[in-house]
């Protein structure tokens, strides 16, 4: 059995990032970025569950775009 959790353990412990403002652009960037000649890109419905490990963050998201003429909607999700 372990004892009380101490002041430093907390505060030493992994942080979730609470700030998300930026991350529908850096989705946006990025998915431009490994599918060339897209356009109108737009990321919604992001979703981070805050359950989802601590080396890195589970990210479920939507991705609206056009290529070649044609509108694309898809769901994704990111690590």
């Amino acid at each position: 059995m372990t004892g009380p959790t101490s002041v430093e353990q907390v505060s030493n412990a992994p942080k979730f990032h609470k700030d998300r403002s930026g991350c529908a652009a850096a989705l946006e960037k990025w998915f431009a970025e490994q599918r060339p000649g897209v356009s109108d890109v737009h990321v919604g419905g992001i979703d981070i569950p805050a359950a989802t490990g601590f080396s890195n963050e589970t990210v479920f998201f939507a991705v609206d775009w056009t290529e070649g003429g044609t509108a694309h909607h898809e769901r994704f999700v990111a690590r």
